[in-house]
């Protein structure tokens, strides 16, 4: 049987690129040992190592751009799901977006300004499933002094990721302006969390989104 146009793209740039990206968030997700247990540091290192093995084997072959956008995504995916739980919050969304959106035009972000229920859909969303609470660690090389506090060298900085807020609030009023969304027939909602870095669903949200026009 000749492999499948999946099977196809699993073998080629693409799936070897979610291969090593589930590898990494999985990675960053489990408990750190050498934390809790100081002589045991090397499992992190023979960890560390298989994951640069990965890495250096995929970019042997392909050059590739790494943007951020799986926090967003999920977070749209947790928000829909929230709303779609609570149809009366949809409901009361898309009547503030829509009021405020001019006609034929997407939203941009100076109208996210008068869009309050939006935001409160948001910050709860990211409340009850926060994709990634912090940026990956830093380390700081230098003694320096931040809004009148002293950091000094080595320390941990970690990133309150809350920061992508504004993303999240345009992609999500875009999708409820322009669609409706309802579960496929014979489909019921599931809310169960996946494990690693960023806490996707553990089963993808099928939706059916029907155009909406004024």
């Amino acid at each position: 049987m000749a492999p499948s146009g999946v099977e196809e793209e699993e073998k080629g740039a693409g799936g070897g690129l979610r291969r090593f990206w589930g590898s990494l968030w999985s990675y960053w997700g489990v408990f750190d040992i050498g934390d809790f247990v100081p002589w045991l540091k090397w499992v992190n290192r023979v960890n560390g190592v298989r994951l640069a093995k990965e890495l250096d084997e995929f970019l042997e072959g392909v050059d590739v751009f790494i943007a951020g956008t799986d926090t967003t995504s999920t977070t749209q995916e947790w928000a829909m799901t929230e709303l779609l739980k609570y149809p009366q919050a949809m409901k009361k969304l898309q009547a503030e977006v829509r009021r405020i959106a001019q006609p034929n035009q997407p939203i941009i972000e100076d109208d996210l300004d008068q869009m309050p229920y939006l935001k409160t859909v948001i910050k709860e969303t990211l409340r009850l499933h926060p994709s990634a609470p912090l940026i990956s660690p830093r380390e700081s090389t230098k003694d320096v002094q931040v809004m009148g506090y002293d950091i000094m060298a080595g320390t941990r900085v970690l990133v309150n990721a809350w920061f992508t807020e504004a993303i999240d609030e345009l992609a999500d009023a875009n999708l409820v302006h322009k669609f409706d969304f309802a579960l496929p027939d014979g489909v019921e909602l599931d809310v169960s969390e996946g494990g690693g870095m960023i806490v996707h669903k553990k089963f993808p949200l099928l939706l059916v989104a029907t155009p909406w026009s004024c």
